[in-house]
């Protein structure tokens, strides 16, 4: 679990100016979970995933709170997720 977070913090924490960390089910491709960056929106998108855990990374998101903290804004994202939720939706989706 740590090196999954740990792998989902940098892919999120590496979004040039803007955009959204994700862990996806590539349920068209490899069938397995990856941490993708979709920076700007489009830009390294799984087509066909099914998104199980979203972070925006765009300014908005995070700079009023954190100031230029991404990272601190990330780690609090993923202390606060709600794993039982997480989990019916891969069950739902993903199977």
């Amino acid at each position: 679990f740590d090196a999954w977070k740990a792998d989902f913090k940098a892919a999120t924490v590496s979004a040039k100016l803007s955009g959204w960390g994700l862990l996806v089910y590539d349920r068209l491709g490899s069938q397995r979970l990856l941490n993708v960056l979709v920076d700007e929106h489009h830009y390294g998108a799984i087509w066909g995933g099914v998104p199980l855990v979203a972070c925006d990374v765009f300014e908005h998101a995070y700079y009023h709170k954190d100031g230029p903290g991404r990272a601190k804004y990330i780690d609090n994202l993923l202390a606060g997720l709600h794993w039982g939720r997480i989990n019916d939706r891969f069950k739902k989706h993903c199977k």
